[in-house]
Formats: structure tokens, sequence, C-alpha cells
């Protein structure tokens, strides 16, 4: 799939369709911004009827892509036309998400989840402390200036490269058992 014949987003979601992910405030943040574009990967879980809202609710936006599963060998495309990646999750560890975003220097915009506070303290997108005004302002803010979002997914990319690399987490390895 190549990048070239995707249009660009404003927004990414990429997760399971979870209560946990809160798919629906992603959807409410489009409905919110209908100025912005916005695309929607979302893996089935067990859940039949909250699968069929959610894609029914995503269909009926006119600024929401919604993909439905997409194999991982085709995200990166999705991730490459993303200005930036939002996510909605109530809980998690250190979304795999946001890695993905940074390598392809997609800064990211967080309703709540900022593992160890990297998001924030080292000015890789936007964390929101659940805050949803604060959320669909930052995601505004971000859309809106794209000298912003360039510095910010430069950051991204660089702190991944330092820190989640392969060569980086190898050294880490050597340095623990030496």
């Amino acid at each position: 799939m190549a990048r070239e014949h995707l249009k660009p987003v404003d927004g990414l979601w990429v997760g399971t369709c979870t209560p946990v992910k809160r798919p629906e405030l992603f959807l409410d943040l489009a409905e919110r911004l209908p100025e912005l574009d916005f695309a929607m990967m979302i893996a089935p879980e067990r859940d039949r009827d909250l699968n069929e809202s959610i894609a029914r609710r995503a269909g009926s936006l006119k600024n929401v892509d919604y993909l439905g599963f997409v194999k991982y060998a085709d995200t990166f495309a999705h991730y490459s036309r993303a200005r930036t990646v939002v996510n909605t999750s109530f809980e998690e560890g250190f979304p795999n998400v946001f890695l993905q975003a940074w390598q392809t220097r997609a800064p990211v915009v967080s309703l709540k989840i900022d593992p160890d506070d990297v998001v924030a303290q080292l000015g890789l997108g936007f964390s929101c402390g659940d805050d949803f005004e604060l959320f669909v302002q930052r995601m505004v803010l971000m859309a809106s200036d794209a000298d912003l979002r360039h510095k910010t997914g430069a950051r991204a990319y660089e702190h991944l490269a330092a820190t989640h690399s392969p060569r980086a987490v190898a050294a880490k390895y050597m340095e623990l058992f030496s």
C-alpha cells in the first residue's frame, strides 16, 4: 500500500475495540472537529455490539475514514499519512502505537496515557490528563500549526532512535549484563 495513494489525515486512532481503549471518544473528537480529517484502524474484539456500534457511528461521520482491521504489514502506510496519532485509552502500559507514530515522525495527542510523563516532559506531543476539552484544543493546535507538528515529530523520532531503537535497547542490555 503506497503512501502517495493515501490522503493525509489530521488524526489516526489505532487499537482494539474494547471499552478500555475508549474508541467512542475518538469519534466524539471527530464529531467535534468536522473540519479535520481522521482515520481509524480498529481490531474487532469479542463484544460484537460494541464492534458494530463503533463501525456504524464511524461510518456516519464524513470526516472519518473507518478502516476496520488492517494487517500489521499495511499499518505503516497509514501511520505515514497521519499528522498526529491519537490515543484515548483509559489505561495501558507503554503504547506500541506511540513507537509506531514516532517512527514516522508523527507526534501523539493522548487523552490520558503518558507513561513516565515522557510525552509531556520531552515534548513528543500532548497528554491531556483525561480532560476532553483540553484534548480537543490540543488536537486543533497540532492540526493547525505545521511548524509545531514538525518540530514535535522530529523530537519524537529522535527520542525513539535514542531510547527504543534496537541499538539503544541492546546497549542497555549490555550495560545490565556487564
